[in-house]
């Protein structure tokens, strides 16, 4: 059993706090007693992830012709027990210094460094410079090449199980959760095949997963 002084911080973006399903796994995968990780993100960042989510629901009620209310990850902090510490702090200054990082994201890298965190997850790799992360000695990584590379069959069905519990549509089981992952964690979900082994997932295309590691960082 890993105790939480020995994990490693791992910084959500806005695009991965806006994902229910990617942060769902990680956030139920970090409680397991197996877990080398814990996670945080910044204010800004769920700030960022909520309007998403809120425009998301908005097209969906449109098309539905009802009010659709988002599931906001504020308000599942405000309700769940994720930590006193799980908001990182901002770091104005950090931020200033960076040099090749996109604008929009370096508000994420400065405070996943203020956090000290070793790993930034996200979708959007490229928008994080390698000069910044190798200054700050961050690496940036998409979140199925993270959480195929850290989970174990232990975490993955203790993640799944807790996800079903919780749903009360389709996909509401492990084995369900498991098919319908394909397509968003296609190497979750052959890395941790085993776990449930007589499902057989369809098999889709996809563009590689990427990630910038610093110098003797690796996920």
């Amino acid at each position: 059993m890993t105790s939480t002084s020995e994990r490693r911080t791992v910084f959500l973006d806005a695009a991965v706090l806006a994902a229910p399903t990617t942060r769902s796994l990680i956030l139920f995968g970090q409680l397991h007693q197996d877990a080398r990780f814990t996670s945080r993100w910044s204010r800004k960042a769920e700030q960022e992830a909520d309007s998403a989510l809120e425009r998301r629901a908005d097209r969906r009620g449109e098309r539905l012709g009802r009010t659709v209310p988002p599931v906001l990850v504020s308000m599942l902090r405000a309700a769940a027990d994720w930590g006193t510490d799980v908001i990182a702090p901002e770091a104005p200054d950090v931020e200033a210094a960076l040099e090749d990082t996109d604008d929009g994201d370096r508000h994420i890298l400065a405070s996943a460094a203020a956090a000290g965190s070793y790993l930034v997850v996200t979708a959007n790799v490229a928008d994080f410079g390698r000069a910044d992360l190798g200054r700050l000695g961050i690496s940036a990584v998409n979140p199925d090449l993270f959480l195929a590379r850290v989970f174990t069959p232990a975490m993955y069905r203790f993640a799944l199980e807790s996800m079903a519990r919780r749903r009360t549509l389709a996909p509401d089981t492990p084995e369900a959760i498991q098919a319908s992952l394909t397509r968003a964690h296609p190497r979750l979900v052959e890395a941790m095949r085993q776990a449930y082994p007589d499902v057989v997932p369809a098999l889709v295309g996809h563009h590689p997963p990427g990630a910038r590691f610093s110098e003797g960082v690796a996920a």
